[in-house]
């Protein structure tokens, strides 16, 4: 009973942490589950349910947002709503969360061997039940409670016999990548260049200068991505929610990005204004798209984000634009040091949630010191080991970006490195780029 009250304790605790510091819900989220949450006859569960709910969907998770949510799915928010205090008034100190949280899945975990036990001994009445049978569903059961205790800190644990052995888990793997649908974006001018598409498990890398047009090429192929029925994740580490939107909105409507900036100012009977809505009408309907903002965000943030992201639909790809501003990666101290080791910590990102994984990265000022600015290789190694690390190395040229003079807007994409295609200096694709709709459109590829 004891345990069990301080379990209850720990619940109210959690849940009012996750209100006032709404930063800890990724890592929260990645170890709990609704289900852990027994707490105030299901008012727990109720808010913790919410709480999921509205930060997968980027919504704010306050007091007044968690009640409508309730109340908007036919839920009573008063026991909610006399239950919040309290729970806000329980929060001491952020350290502690990581206790409370062990609490609740101890907790967890016991009632469901009490469970377990208790229908065992319930079947071992009946003598019809085959004492191998009895032992097989017992078995079973613990050991799903072990692993799944075990994976939530351990993402390469694999044991315990034949279907659960590490022998099992990489024919599992080796059936995926055989059955597994190469991932192309539809511009056949690239996916000629590219005979594997952007194999999953793998890693990709979209680079060049600031300001040049990198992140609006890759939200085109995530566009066509989507379009094809692939599900993706963006992480934006640079732009905020209503620029990323505007961004978004003038590729799919192809009005102006400046014209859709300015939308507050448009009168109501504006008709671009319907076909906007028509075009998020569209995404929602169609898109199996997640976007996580944050100017704040490491790797085990990441990690964290495509673990709750992923209990709800499956992904394809994952982009991280910017990599490179990463918290834990933009760093002054040993840089490239610290860039191939959270290179690695990507590399089994993409390999455990099965997914392509694009990082948009910025090429360093050295290439501006030379006449021939365009990037090589070589650009990439004085931040890490971009090179060794992925599959396939895309840079990016465009003369306009240095002359501003110029009418020409075309877009180089040079393919330095494939480990399975072409690749090399000469292996470009040039891209026709309208700098007011971020449009971008192949042409026929030269020097292959």
């Amino acid at each position: 009973m004891s345990d069990n009250l301080s379990a209850l304790e720990s619940e109210g605790v959690v849940l009012g942490t996750l209100i006032v510091s709404p930063e800890t819900i990724p890592k929260t989220l990645l170890h709990l589950k609704t289900e852990d949450f027994i707490g105030g006859e299901g008012v727990n569960f109720t808010i913790f349910s919410t709480i999921e709910q509205l930060a997968i969907g980027g919504r704010a998770v306050d007091v007044s947002s968690i009640l409508k949510a309730i109340q908007l799915a036919g839920g009573d928010p008063a026991p909610v709503a006399e239950f919040l205090p309290s729970a806000l008034d329980s929060v001491t100190q952020l350290e502690a969360l990581e206790t409370h949280i062990e609490l609740i899945r101890e907790a967890s975990k016991k009632r469901q061997t009490i469970q377990i036990l208790e229908e065992a001994l319930e079947k071992a009445q009946s003598w019809e039940t085959p004492t191998e049978e009895l032992w097989q569903g017992v078995n079973e059961r613990a050991f799903n409670i072990l692993r799944d205790t075990r994976s939530q800190t351990q993402h390469f644990w694999a044991g315990g016999g034949e279907e659960h052995g590490l022998y099992a888990e990489r024919m599992r793997i080796l059936k995926a990548k055989e059955t597994a649908d190469p991932i192309y974006t539809g511009w056949e001018e690239l996916d000629s260049l590219l005979p594997t598409g952007f194999t999953r498990g793998d890693i990709s890398v979209c680079a060049g200068r600031p300001g040049m047009g990198k992140s609006s090429l890759v939200q085109n192929a995530t566009g066509r991505f989507l379009d094809r029925d692939y599900g993706g994740v963006k992480f934006a580490t640079e732009q905020s929610k209503e620029v990323e939107t505007d961004r978004q909105d003038s590729i799919l409507t192809q009005i102006p990005l400046y014209d859709v900036s300015r939308t507050n100012t448009w009168q109501p009977q504006d008709s671009r204004l319907e076909v906007i809505k028509e075009a998020n009408r569209y995404m929602d309907e169609k898109w199996n798209y997640d976007v996580v903002y944050g100017r704040q965000l490491d790797m085990a943030q990441v990690w964290e984000w495509m673990s709750v992201i992923t209990r709800q639909r499956d992904k394809d790809f994952v982009i991280i634009d910017l990599f490179d501003r990463l918290t834990d990666v933009n760093v002054s101290a040993n840089k490239p040091q610290t860039v191939s080791k959270k290179l690695g910590e990507a590399a089994a990102l993409a390999e455990h949630f099965y997914v392509h994984l694009i990082l948009v990265v910025q090429i360093g000022r050295t290439v501006e010191r030379r006449a021939n600015k365009r990037p090589t290789l070589s650009d990439l190694k004085d931040s890490g080991n971009y090179e060794e690390a992925a599959r396939l190395v895309m840079l990016m040229y465009r003369d306009a970006y240095y002359n501003p003079e110029s009418l020409d807007n075309t877009m180089e994409l040079c393919i330095a490195k494939q480990n399975q295609g072409e690749a090399g200096p000469g292996v470009i694709l040039p891209f026709s780029f309208d700098p007011g709709t971020l449009i971008y459109e192949p042409q026929a590829a030269r020097g292959v």
